[in-house]
């Protein structure tokens, strides 16, 4: 894997739960947008502003599979996510099923 987006990559999964912009991560490689862009789909598979969003909802899951007592809002404000209908569009769009059946039934 390319170095720089090895970087933004560390970069994402150590700060996801707050604000991250593709500037930032533009500012972190030394690299244009264009370019992030290109090298991140291709080292990947998805752009930089879909992997924030599925680290996001990965570290959720984690939370309510080693935490089940954990609210839903409590588990959103986690991982940086503020919206309740974006978190849940998000979650089922990424796992197949909807967060409250998942927390209820704790993934089993």
């Amino acid at each position: 894997m390319d170095y720089r987006i090895r970087e933004a990559v560390a970069y994402i999964e150590a700060n996801y739960a707050n604000v991250i912009s593709v500037l930032d991560l533009t500012r972190r490689t030394n690299l244009s947008l264009s370019r992030l862009e290109i090298l991140f789909k291709r080292e990947l598979g998805v752009p930089p502003v879909r992997y924030i969003k599925e680290t996001r909802i990965r570290a959720a899951k984690r939370m309510f599979e080693t935490a089940p007592a954990l609210r839903v809002k409590e588990v959103m404000a986690a991982v940086g996510i503020n919206d309740m209908t974006y978190f849940g569009r998000q979650f089922k769009r990424m796992l197949g099923t909807g967060r409250t059946h998942l927390k209820s039934n704790n993934f089993h």
